[in-house]
């Protein structure tokens, strides 16, 4: 039997807002975090426009529109001897959002 270590523990989605005078990285809401696990799991165009869409959707709704939102997939890998882990970028998406 082998076994992979490349699941949901090992994968994560990391978001990016710009707007004027605004830059920066958010946690990923409670409402998203569904959709941000099957984006990381699965970083189909598909999966990474909806994520994109609903935190430009949540900003909006809260008073602070976003220009383009940055969706990034990182795996964690690891290799030794010695044991040792480090992060890797699978796929960077990006998507401008229309005024």
């Amino acid at each position: 039997m082998f076994a992979a270590t490349d699941g949901s523990a090992f994968r994560r989605a990391r978001i990016f807002v710009e707007a004027p005078e605004r830059s920066e990285e958010l946690e990923i809401p409670y409402s998203l975090e569904v959709s941000a696990a099957r984006a990381a799991l699965f970083p189909t165009d598909r999966l990474l426009t909806a994520l994109a869409r609903g935190v430009a959707a949540r900003e909006a709704r809260h008073g602070r529109p976003v220009t383009t939102v940055r969706v990034e997939v990182w795996r964690t890998e690891f290799s030794g001897p010695p044991l040792g882990a480090a992060e890797r970028r699978l796929r960077a998406f990006e998507l401008g959002i229309l005024p």
